[in-house]
C-alpha cells in the first residue's frame, strides 16, 4: 500500500484491522471500507478499539440510507464519508431437479443473520393445520428452541437448491429481529429477482429493499400475531401477489446488478488514482 494509492478492506472488523495495519506500517492510501454492516454492533474493548482506527478510512460504503447515520453517530465520523450502495448479485440459479416431497403449502424462511428464530417457531405453531415452514438456516440457529412437527430446519443446502425450495414455496420469510436489525439484504434481493412473494417484519435499513413493493407484505418485528396475518394473506392472494412479483422482476434484477458495484468503485478509483483519466 503506498501513499496515493487505494486499499479496499472489506466487511467491518477487516476494515478497522486494515486500517490500524495501514496506520502502523505509516501508510497513507485512499482507503474504502465496502460492505461496511453489521449484524450487531460493536461494544466493549471493540468498540472504543474501532473509534480510534476507523477515522483514517477514506469512504465507508454501506447497504442502506438508515446507516449513514447510525455509524456516523457510533464512531463519530462524518456522515457524508458513508455512502448508501445497494446489494447487487446475480439472479440465484434455481435446482431444476427440485419437486418439493408433498403438494401441501409451505413457506421458506432464508438466511441466519439478524433473524428472530424464536418469532418463526411461535408462528409455525399458529398456522392453520397441515401448513408448514422450511428453514434453510445455520446449524445452530434454533438451538434451545423446541421446534413444532410443521417446521422443518436444513442446513448446509447449496444455494440453487434453496431457491428451488423457495420458489416453490407460498413465499420467503425475513422476521428480522428489531426495527434497527440491518440484516436480510441478500435474501430480500434474491426473492425480489426470483419473482416470489415476501413476508418480513420492519427494519430502518431495508425499506429502501421494499418500500412501493405490492408484493412484500411487512408487520411490526416482535409481533406473532402480525407475523401469521402477513402469511395468511400470502396464502389468500397467492395468485396476485405472485403475479405482482413476477411483474417486478425486470426491474429488481437492474435495480441490484453487480454493474452498480462496478460503476461505484469506478468512481472512487477515478478521485484517489489521477492517472486513470490520463
Amino acid at each position: 500500500a503506498k501513499d496515493g494509492g487505494v486499499v479496499v478492506s472489506h466487511l467491518p472488523r477487516m476494515s478497522a484491522a486494515t486500517a490500524f495495519a495501514l496506520g502502523a506500517l505509516g501508510k497513507r492510501p485512499a482507503h474504502l471500507a465496502f460492505s461496511f454492516n453489521f449484524t450487531d454492533l460493536p461494544a466493549g474493548r471493540s468498540l472504543p478499539y474501532m473509534r480510534r482506527v476507523l477515522p483514517s478510512v477514506k469512504q465507508f460504503a454501506v447497504y442502506s440510507n438508515h446507516e449513514r447515520g447510525l455509524y456516523s453517530r457510533l464512531f463519530d465520523i462524518a456522515e457524508d464519508r458513508f455512502v448508501p450502495v445497494p446489494w447487487t448479485q446475480s439472479v440465484p440459479a434455481i435446482d431444476p431437479d427440485y419437486t418439493p416431497a408433498t403438494g401441501a403449502p409451505y413457506f421458506c424462511a432464508i438466511g441466519g443473520e439478524g433473524r428472530d428464530f424464536g418469532l418463526l417457531v411461535e408462528v409455525a405453531r399458529r398456522l392453520p393445520s397441515g401448513v408448514r415452514i422450511v428453514a434453510v438456516a445455520r446449524p445452530n440457529s434454533f438451538a434451545g428452541l423446541s421446534l413444532p412437527d410443521n417446521l422443518e430446519v436444513l442446513t448446509n443446502v447449496p444455494l440453487s437448491r434453496t431457491w428451488a425450495i423457495a420458489n416453490a414455496s407460498q413465499g420467503v420469510l425475513i422476521p428480522l429481529r428489531s426495527p434497527e436489525t440491518c440484516c436480510g439484504h441478500i435474501t430480500f434481493v434474491s426473492a425480489k429477482q426470483l419473482g416470489i412473494p415476501i413476508a418480513a417484519t420492519r427494519s430502518f435499513a431495508t425499506t429502501e429493499y421494499t418500500d412501493g413493493r405490492p408484493f412484500i407484505l411487512e408487520c411490526e418485528a416482535q409481533d406473532p400475531a402480525a407475523f401469521v396475518q402477513l402469511l395468511e394473506r400470502l396464502m389468500d392472494q397467492q395468485s396476485v401477489l405472485r403475479q405482482e412479483a413476477q411483474a417486478a422482476r425486470p426491474a429488481e434484477v437492474a435495480l441490484h446488478h453487480r454493474t452498480k458495484w462496478a460503476d461505484y468503485l469506478s468512481e472512487f478509483l477515478d478521485r484517489h488514482l489521477p492517472w486513470r483519466k490520463a
